[in-house]
C-alpha cells in the first residue's frame, strides 16, 4: 500500500481482494490520516540571519558568529566575530532563531530570550515571554521565528503571537500599530489562529503551516498589506513552510511571491524532498541528505513566481539534516555533527575565522560539538 499523508484525510477507499475465483470489493470508507503528534519544541539547531549565524552545541550552550552591529551576538559588544562565540545565557537552549539583524532562543525552562535590533539593539538576552515575560498560555512556547523588524512564537497549543514592526501587517492582528509585547495573529478580524503546527518568517512576512496541511500568510503582499492571516490558495497539503515555500507531502516544493492572489509555483527538478530552506539562495535537502539551492528572479509584484537560477546540487555535500539560509549564505548540519557553511563572509558569518567568502562548504572546527535535531 502506498504511504498515506495529511492531505489524504477525508479520501475515499475501496478494499478489493483477488483471487483465481475472481475479485469482491469492500463498500467505500472514508480515510482518516493525522499528524503525528509534535514535540513540545520545535527542534532549531542552526539559524542564520542576514549576515549572522548561531548554532547549539550538544552541551546546550549557544554560540554565534558574524555581524554585530546590532548586537545580535548577544555577547554584550557590537563587534563582529569570525568564530563561534558563547551568548551568555542562564540555561541551556533547546531551539534558537535569526533575522535580520536579531537573534532569539528557547530555553530548556521553556523560556523566549531576544536580542539584537529586534529589541532595541540590546546586546544582550532579554525575556521576551515565559518565566519572568508574557504569559502567552497555550502550553507554552514551542517555537519562534524572526523576520527583519518582527518576530513571532508559537504555542504548544498551536496559536501564534507576534511582536515588533506592524508598518506591512507583520503582527496580523487586525492593525498596522508597532507592539513591543506579543499580540495574537488573527485569522479574520477578532478570530484566533489555531492548531498551527510550525511557523517561518522572512523579512516582512510570516506564514504558518497547519495541522491540516494548509498555509496561512499575512503581513506584505505587492497588492496591499496584509494585517490578517489569509490563505494561500492553490496549494497541496504541506508538511513544512519556510519563508515563501512550502515543502508538499508528496516531497516536492512550490513557492509563492505576496499573498493574495498569488500562484505557487512548483520547483521543477525537485524530488523526494525532505527539508527546505528560504533564504539567498533557496535550499532543499533530498534523500540521502543532498542539498540542491536555487535562487529567484522577476519582479517583486509579479503574481507568479520566478526562478532565476535553477536547483544546483551543492558539490561535496552529503548526510545533510539540518539546514540554515541567510541573505548571502548558508550552513547545514551533517548527521555526524559536523556545521559546514558557505556562501558570503565579510562579517565573519561562516565562522571559519576570517572573512573571506566561499563557494564549496566548508566545516567549522569545534571541540565541543554540535546538537542534531
Amino acid at each position: 500500500m502506498a504511504a498515506t499523508a495529511v492531505g489524504d484525510n477525508g479520501r475515499q477507499f475501496r478494499v478489493v481482494a483477488t483471487n483465481s475465483a475472481g475479485s469482491a470489493s469492500s463498500n467505500a470508507a472514508t480515510l482518516t490520516v493525522t499528524a503525528a503528534p509534535m514535540p513540545a519544541v520545535a527542534s532549531a539547531k542552526i539559524a542564520a540571519g542576514e549576515e549572522h549565524t548561531c548554532a547549539i552545541r550538544n552541551n546546550g550552550s549557544l554560540a554565534c558568529f558574524g555581524y554585530n552591529s546590532s548586537g545580535q551576538m548577544g555577547n554584550g559588544t557590537f563587534t563582529a566575530a569570525t568564530t563561534p562565540t558563547t551568548v551568555p545565557l542562564p540555561e541551556a537552549t533547546v531551539a534558537v532563531a535569526a533575522g535580520y539583524n536579531s537573534t532569539c532562543a528557547i530555553g530548556t525552562s521553556g523560556t523566549l530570550r531576544c536580542w539584537g535590533g529586534l529589541m532595541g539593539s540590546l546586546r544582550t538576552p532579554e525575556v521576551v515571554a515565559g518565566n519572568n515575560g508574557i504569559d502567552v498560555g497555550g502550553g507554552g512556547i514551542r517555537a519562534v521565528t524572526v523576520g527583519r523588524l518582527h518576530a513571532c512564537l508559537l504555542t504548544v497549543s498551536g496559536r501564534v503571537w507576534c511582536w515588533g514592526s506592524n508598518s506591512l501587517g507583520q503582527l496580523g492582528n487586525a492593525s498596522n500599530l508597532y507592539s513591543a509585547t506579543p499580540v495574537l495573529v488573527q485569522g479574520a478580524v477578532g478570530v484566533l489562529l489555531n492548531d498551527v503546527v510550525s511557523i517561518s518568517a522572512s523579512d516582512w512576512q510570516t506564514c504558518a503551516l497547519f495541522n491540516t496541511g494548509s498555509v496561512m500568510c499575512w503581513g506584505q503582499d505587492p497588492a496591499s498589506s496584509q494585517s490578517i492571516a489569509i490563505r494561500i490558495g492553490a496549494l497541496p497539503a504541506a508538511t513544512q513552510v519556510s519563508g515563501s515555500c512550502a515543502l508538499l507531502a508528496d516531497r516536492t516544493v512550490r513557492c509563492w511571491n505576496g499573498i493574495s492572489n498569488t500562484i505557487p509555483t512548483a520547483i521543477a527538478g525537485l524530488a523526494d524532498v525532505s527539508l527546505i530552506g528560504y533564504g539567498a539562495p533557496n535550499c532543499a535537502v533530498q534523500a540521502g541528505g543532498i542539498v540542491q539551492c536555487w535562487f529567484a528572479g522577476g519582479a517583486v509584484n509579479a503574481p507568479v513566481y520566478a526562478v532565476r537560477e535553477p536547483p544546483a546540487p551543492v558539490a561535496g555535500l552529503g548526510g545533510v539534516g539540518a539546514l540554515a539560509t541567510g541573505g548571502s549564505h548558508t550552513c547545514a548540519l551533517r548527521t555526524d555533527a559536523a556545521l559546514l557553511c558557505w556562501g558570503s563572509g565579510r562579517y565573519g558569518q561562516l565562522g571559519l575565522g576570517d572573512i573571506a567568502g566561499r563557494t564549496t562548504p566548508a566545516a567549522l572546527p569545534h571541540s565541543i560539538g554540535w546538537a542534531m535535531p
